[in-house]
């Protein structure tokens, strides 16, 4: 592809961030960056950047949940919100853009304020994108609703993919090589918080990739919906190198080499 200019993406998976986040991650992938003098095309944050864990239906049998609250983390996340955007201004080539495909942690909200009359009627923003617009109204992230793909250069991000006609996450023990059987060009995503990749060849010689980019998450924090599955998380960010559409080298980051 003598015509494409070779890009150079950071994808930034799941973060999980909740009110009492140091952030300390953030700044050390900053440092890492910089450091090494990265340059930047596309920022590229994979959803589930917030826990919101306040809207977790999944725990409301835990007494806890009655004391959750939304605000504080919410801030927080702002604050992880704030550290990426920035890396477009210090790392960015010219037109580099911040992207954040919206996840499933980011829908709780979206089918709370959904889910009630009392607050489908107020004057509370609606969405998670709409929360963002309101308090961050200077930002120029391009925030990609639930499942929707970003297509970046013949890639597809999206916060998963989905299997079947249920919709649910595709899964198993080599998500990348069944995603690419069914989406059938390069993918980039997350959510299981596991990472994993693959690669395949097209009948034209071209090949397309897929990378399921793990976590990005406080090792400190305690995920009581990970249960024993906690151990098989893999935490780190990601540069990806891209050579033509579609294609691209992965230079993986662990969150122990950033430290």
């Amino acid at each position: 592809m003598p015509d494409f200019k070779p890009q150079t993406i950071l994808y930034v998976p799941d973060t999980h961030v909740k009110s009492e986040d140091d952030l300390a991650r953030f700044y050390a992938l900053k440092t890492w960056l910089s450091d090494r003098r990265i340059r930047l095309d596309h920022v590229v944050q994979g959803g589930d950047l917030w826990d919101f864990e306040a809207f977790c239906l999944h725990d409301q049998a835990n007494p806890d949940w009655y004391g959750r609250q939304f605000w504080d983390e919410f801030k927080r996340g702002l604050d992880a919100f704030d550290i990426l955007e920035k890396l477009v201004k210090t790392h960015g080539r010219r037109g580099c853009k911040f992207h954040m495909t919206e996840g499933n942690h980011e829908n709780r909200y979206n089918k709370w304020m959904a889910s009630d009359p009392r607050l489908k009627t107020s004057p509370f923003p609606k969405t998670v994108a709409d929360l963002i617009a309101y308090y961050r109204p200077t930002s120029k992230v391009n925030y990609v609703p639930f499942l929707e793909p970003l297509l970046l250069h013949d890639v597809a991000f999206s916060h998963y993919f989905v299997s079947g006609l249920m919709g649910r996450a595709q899964g198993g023990e080599r998500p990348a090589s069944t995603i690419l059987k069914a989406q059938h060009m390069s993918c980039v995503g997350a959510h299981s918080h596991v990472l994993d990749s693959a690669e395949r060849t097209r009948a034209d010689g071209r090949k397309i990739h897929c990378l399921i980019g793990g976590c990005f998450v406080n090792p400190k924090h305690d995920f009581a919906f990970a249960g024993a599955a906690r151990k098989l998380w893999w935490s780190g960010c990601h540069l990806l190198h891209m050579t033509a559409p579609g294609e691209f080298d992965t230079e993986t980051i662990s969150l122990a080499r950033m430290s």
